[in-house]
């Protein structure tokens, strides 16, 4: 009698911990073409995405690392080799400005969005690049070349998160 109500409130417990769990809201990170999801996937806070191009005048790399919080995208670094032709030359506000001797870096700004648009290169002019966390990056400029991108941060419930995830982004754009 006592090991069948045990069973029973084991199971019960572990029945109402699953429910929590897929019901708790998470955000994800959604990534659309001209209003179509591309890429939808749950991301935690404080999620680094960085994306990166090659400047148009001075033809050198930029890197930027953003992070997920408060369902916003914020600009935590730019990572910068010059700073000419319109590139960043001193601290924002609330930042920092400090060079080693491979990068200039910005960090800091308080720079927030709920969503961001990105216009991407292609092969000659761009060469846009984005990578998630620590993955390698995703070289956006070939799947996407000429394409406008917008990056939003969207809060759902974790069930229906991993039911709508999208990851067609590896796919040849259109």
């Amino acid at each position: 009698m006592f090991n069948a109500l045990l069973k029973r409130l084991l199971i019960s417990m572990i029945l109402l911990a699953s429910l929590f769990i897929f019901l708790a809201p998470v955000q994800n990170l959604v990534i659309l073409q001209e209003k179509e999801d591309i890429f939808s996937l749950p991301v935690r806070i404080g999620q680094k995405i960085k994306t990166g191009y090659i400047h148009s005048v001075q033809l050198t790399p930029v890197e930027d690392d953003y992070k997920v919080v408060d369902n916003l995208l914020w600009l935590w670094e730019e990572r910068v080799i010059s700073h000419n032709a319109g590139l960043p030359t001193e601290a924002p506000r609330n930042g920092t400005f400090f060079q080693d001797d491979q990068w200039m870096y910005i960090r800091g700004g308080r720079y927030n969005w709920p969503s961001f648009n990105l216009r991407v290169g292609n092969g000659l002019l761009g060469k846009n690049w984005l990578s998630l966390g620590k993955s390698d990056p995703n070289f956006l400029y070939e799947t996407f070349p000429g394409k406008r991108l917008t990056f939003q941060i969207s809060e759902e419930i974790l069930f229906f998160s991993i039911l709508n995830s999208n990851n067609r982004l590896l796919q040849k754009g259109e």
